[in-house]
């Protein structure tokens, strides 16, 4: 067994043996657990988060919760995806798995109390298709040099936050987008600056742990377009009233939502095909956990969810897996 897998070992099975003893995580710790859960609700944007998320969701399918939160304190992303190479993750996953110390009810119960679920079913669609991203940059304002309309956002990213990992793929061609969805669409997506090239703010991911989601793709839409596709998509509109947000059904039904924060979910087939277009809803349509929604009598479909944040929204689409190939090879050439 290679040093560092020693090491890191050693280091998980003290951590659990003392967590077990203590029963209570101290602030770094519980910090470290939180990190550990958002990991699971979102999709990483840099190539630390996408090793350090799949290194996580092995341990959670192979073991358990408390397993996770150990992973978490006692190694940490830089850790995982600096320090440990692929070999030595997959040699620490039997010991993960086999451990008493790992996976007992006391670091279990610390893992739930911090929300790590306890399994990857335990997932919600809604979590596991949330994609909340934390741009470190304010958008730079269009300038008369700038191709794009005056007004329009964009966010300067260096090259480097290209995936490297075949399961994502970030930052669409503009073309792309035109190929795929309608123009209105289209001209709502942000544009990122990618070593001087315009690129759309769409993200395409191919989960390869045992989730719900077999293909996902995540828009990042303008500000002023939230009015339009919330009620296009989930016949709700949406009123920022002494900065707390009103969302209000066409029946006159008031929702209160006192977030910064807040995600719709469930549009019908029409709405889907007016505002994305048919080769969208036959993906949707297509998609294992559409066919299980009509199954149960849903009339309308949890893979399509909208995320509002201070700049605008994320727009989640849930997709069968083939066609979501042949869409992502549209968006990405």
């Amino acid at each position: 067994m290679q040093s560092a897998v020693n090491e890191a070992w050693s280091k998980l099975n003290k951590l659990a043996t003392d967590l077990n003893i203590l029963g209570v995580l101290d602030g770094n710790q519980r910090k470290l657990a939180e990190n550990a859960r958002n990991a699971f609700i979102t999709v990483p944007t840099e190539r630390r988060g996408r090793i350090y998320k799949l290194f996580l969701h092995e341990v959670l399918r192979a073991s358990s919760a408390g397993a996770v939160l150990v992973c978490a304190i006692g190694l940490g992303k830089n850790r995982i995806a600096d320090d440990l190479s692929p070999d030595d993750c997959t040699s620490l996953l039997p010991l993960i798995k086999e451990s008493d110390a790992l996976n007992h009810s006391t670091v279990t119960s610390l893992a739930i109390g911090c929300g790590i679920p306890r399994s990857l079913q335990d997932i919600p669609p809604t979590l596991s298709q949330t994609v909340a991203v934390k741009r470190s940059r304010k958008p730079k304002k269009s300038s008369a040099n700038n191709p794009l309309r005056s007004g329009r956002n964009v966010t300067e990213v260096p090259a480097s936050s290209s995936t490297t990992l075949n399961e994502f793929w970030e930052n669409a061609s503009l073309e792309g987008i035109s190929r795929v969805f309608k123009q209105r669409l289209c001209d709502e997506i942000r544009r990122v600056n990618v070593q001087g090239e315009l690129k759309a703010a769409v993200t395409t991911a191919f989960p390869t742990w045992a989730g719900p989601i077999d293909c996902l793709i995540s828009l990042e839409v303008s500000k002023s377009s939230v009015d339009w596709l919330a009620l296009a998509l989930f016949g709700v509109q949406v009123k920022l009233i002494d900065g707390i947000q009103h969302f209000i059904t066409k029946s006159g039904f008031s929702l209160v939502v006192p977030h910064t924060e807040a995600t719709m979910k469930g549009a019908p087939d029409e709405a889907i095909d007016d505002v994305f277009g048919l080769e969208i809803l036959t993906a949707i349509a297509e998609n294992p956990i559409r066919k299980r929604e009509l199954e149960m009598g849903m009339l309308v479909t949890e893979c399509v969810s909208m995320i509002l944040v201070e700049n605008g929204a994320i727009i989640n689409l849930a997709l069968n897996l083939h066609r979501g190939a042949k869409i992502q090879e549209k968006l990405y050439t």
